[in-house]
């Protein structure tokens, strides 16, 4: 034991990471967390369509309710953190989201399941906006980028993972069961996370030194507006892929349960190219292999026109997940690596925003083309957004080497 202790601070010494037991912890709430956002949600979205509890725009408007609660979560975190400490906020937020879980098992055919939803996106960026701040705090600028992809891939695990306990876990009584005990478990870990004493008393001064250095949203966005403008577009494209996809499933022809299985595949054989993205982001550059990742989609979903084999299609899509999850962790490691320690808050926060304001358009588009063109209006949106992304990628490096010459 002595040794695999040995072993394990040995490690974390060799990242830089002081405050060990934050580390553990953090990502041990991220992972669970994680699985919580796929879960319910999936179950969720199919539940409301399996059982026609609305018209077909109510339905889509009721989709998006999340991410737009996610918008708006964004827009009040800020105010947030300035009033209370991000720890109290994680805590007082799992408790919320526990009392909204268990409200929306008597409420779910009701008006007020459109609230709840709105309320459950508000919370859930609010939760992942924490975590991120105690990840940039834990994690040291040396190694930043790698342990952002560490921590995404656990992410990405643990989606997976939420997907696939639809298909184990059908029975309401059971899902809200198990999604009650995931968020007890998160509260307990999180009571676990030290106050960083330090940094609280040295905090009124170090704003001080530090506020000299620090942009406004809009200078961040004067720097690089390309690389916001590729974040949004891409949000917009791939952000509804775990809402649509499961009911593209069904459209295909599968059950209710091997639909949500269709999506929990697609995400977890998509995480194998999540290291290889990391892999290039250090090695090319992000621009490059942000390209490169987006080649390979599009091909992908090319290549998903011309056939209706659901086994071919989902190898098309997983590799296509695949460059989605790549897209947000090396966008992420992007606009670390662009801005200052001084900035590195703000413009994580603005990349969010920026990203939400694109999830939120997310289920509109592809809902609708769903709607009406069916499996191939699915595919159509993806193909038509990648493009369009590879275009300002493209559109990017042109303007730099015009810039540079």
């Amino acid at each position: 034991m002595g040794s695999v202790n040995q072993a394990y601070t040995k490690i974390l010494d060799h990242f830089g990471i002081s405050q060990k037991r934050n580390f553990i912890c953090v990502l041990a709430v991220f992972t669970l967390f994680s699985s919580i956002f796929t879960f319910v949600p999936t179950f969720l979205n199919l539940d409301i369509h399996h059982l026609h509890l609305f018209s077909q725009d109510l339905t889509s408007l009721d989709f998006a309710m999340p991410y737009v609660g996610c918008f708006f979560g964004t827009l009040v975190f800020p105010f947030l953190t300035r009033k209370f400490s991000i720890k109290k906020i994680l805590i007082v937020s799992f408790f919320l989201l526990g009392m909204g879980y268990a409200l929306i098992i008597v409420l779910l055919k009701t008006d007020y399941n459109l609230v709840l939803r709105f309320f459950f996106g508000l919370i859930y960026i609010t939760i992942f906006l924490v975590l991120y701040m105690y990840q940039g705090k834990i994690f040291t600028s040396s190694y930043q980028s790698r342990l952002f992809l560490f921590a995404g891939l656990l992410s990405g695990v643990a989606y997976s993972f939420g997907s696939y306990l639809n298909d184990l876990i059908s029975q309401n009584f059971s899902v809200w069961g198990t999604a009650l005990f995931l968020i007890a478990s998160c509260l307990l870990v999180s009571f676990k996370i030290e106050d960083d004493k330090e940094e609280k008393k040295s905090e009124g001064s170090s704003l001080k030194k530090d506020s000299s250095g620090e942009k406004s949203y809009r200078e961040l966005i004067k720097e690089s507006p390309w690389v916001f403008l590729i974040v949004f577009m891409g949000y917009v494209t791939f952000y509804g892929f775990s809402t649509y996809y499961p009911l593209f499933g069904e459209k295909l022809g599968l059950t209710e349960g091997k639909a949500a299985s269709f999506l929990a595949t697609a995400q977890f054989c998509g995480l194998f190219l999540m290291p290889v993205g990391g892999y290039f982001g250090d090695k090319f550059g992000y621009e490059k292999s942000t390209s490169l990742i987006i080649i390979v989609s599009l091909g992908m979903i090319g290549a998903s026109f011309f056939t209706q084999n659901e086994t071919l299609i989902s190898v098309f899509f997983s590799v296509a997940e695949g460059g989605m999850l790549s897209f947000y962790t090396l966008t992420t490691a992007w606009v670390v690596s662009l801005y200052s320690h001084h900035n590195l808050a703000k413009s994580l926060a603005l990349l969010n925003f920026i990203g939400q304001g694109g999830a939120m358009l997310s289920p509109f588009g592809m809902g609708a083309l769903l709607r009406f063109y069916g499996s191939d209006g699915f595919i159509a949106w993806f193909f038509i957004g990648m493009s369009l992304v590879l275009m300002l990628l493209l559109g990017r490096r042109f303007v730099k080497k015009s810039t540079d010459s």
